[in-house]
């Protein structure tokens, strides 16, 4: 007889449902395209890595240890990303994540320049 498959993740799903329909959401996305160009960040590539960008990923988690973190969905909370880095990222902090030793974190993925010694991604 089959083994009954394992649901992983199931309360920090339900938390991100329930936390999504009671913040306010106000994703302005002209908003965002202009805010990204004033800093830099073209709305084309993923802000983490330089590919193409295929989502948009929330900077600050809406979801902290099961409970709402205090970030909202809006322009200022929100950055192009592609898939690896979005789900590689998950809920944890932007700027630890880019830092960090994740998977498919911008500093496992970098890798030095031979003739420069310069990080490319």
């Amino acid at each position: 007889m089959p083994t009954k498959p394992k649901i992983t993740n199931r309360i920090t799903s339900l938390a991100s449902i329930f936390v999504q329909a009671i913040i306010p959401r106000s994703a302005d996305i002209a908003n965002l395209r202009v805010g990204l160009e004033i800093v830099g960040i073209h709305p084309d590539e993923c802000a983490y890595c330089g590919a193409r960008s295929s989502d948009l990923d929330h900077f600050f988690a809406l979801v902290k240890n099961n409970r709402p973190s205090g970030y909202f969905h809006n322009a200022r909370n929100l950055v192009p990303s592609c898939g690896t880095c979005n789900q590689s990222k998950g809920g944890h902090p932007g700027e630890k994540w880019m830092l960090g030793g994740a998977k498919n974190s911008p500093t496992t993925i970098a890798t030095p320049t031979a003739s420069t010694g310069a990080t490319t991604f």
